[in-house]
């Protein structure tokens, strides 16, 4: 069967045609799937926090237990069952205490756990009686910690505390001078971002406590 030249050009011409326009296809298909990452909203108001600022007092937070707002049904399910369950034991000369007690028209009770799995030592839960409200943790190390490991763990956003001196007080001058008074021998570190006291025992200081807060004043 012969071909004539027309007829075999006609033909190359349509095979040259449809391979420019499937290839066109494929440059717009791939165009289509390419995608924009999408914008990134940021906070206007939410600013980082500097290496070594002091900020506002934030309640505590341990292991997701929030002071002021988890209650005594949350610490038994993230602890466990408690060794010990009790009224808190307090002086009488402890006004703010007494204070705190008489507005929330109970009493304050106590959780005590040792040595659970997230931590090697006592865990102390202060709740109210009738709210059923945290107010306080605190902890106490098997084995005395570091101060060096705390402030490495932690960061250096602390004022140190002599035994006299009133964490508020130091809390709002620090935040106004912009630096913390640097103490020798500090009882205590406060981290008020994190809602925490760091006890320190003595010459040694070593941390014996770790308090996590629902305000500055102990």
């Amino acid at each position: 069967m012969k071909i004539s030249v027309e007829a075999f050009g006609r033909n190359v011409c349509i095979v040259a045609f449809t391979i420019i326009f499937v290839c066109f296809l494929g440059c717009r298909s791939a165009q289509t799937q390419i995608t924009v990452a999408p914008k990134v909203e940021t906070s206007q108001t939410a600013k980082p926090q500097k290496t070594g600022e002091i900020g506002e007092w934030i309640p505590g937070n341990y292991e997701e237990i929030e002071i002021g707002k988890s209650t005594r049904k949350d610490v038994i399910e993230k602890f466990g069952k408690p060794v010990w369950e009790g009224e808190e034991q307090i002086e009488a000369e402890e006004e703010d205490v007494q204070k705190e007690i008489k507005s929330h028209g109970g009493k304050r009770l106590m959780l005590e756990h040792r040595d659970i799995e997230i931590f090697d030592g006592g865990i102390t839960v202060l709740y109210g009686e009738r709210d059923k409200i945290v107010r306080a943790i605190s902890l106490n190390p098997k084995e005395p910690l570091s101060k060096e490991v705390i402030i490495k763990k932690y960061g250096n956003s602390f004022i140190e505390l002599g035994s006299n001196d009133n964490a508020c007080s130091a809390i709002d001058s620090t935040r106004e001078k912009d630096s913390a008074k640097k103490n020798e021998m500090p009882s205590k570190l406060v981290y008020p971002q994190l809602g925490m006291f760091i006890s320190l025992s003595g010459n040694s200081q070593k941390v014996d406590r770790i308090d996590y807060l629902l305000t500055c004043q102990e």
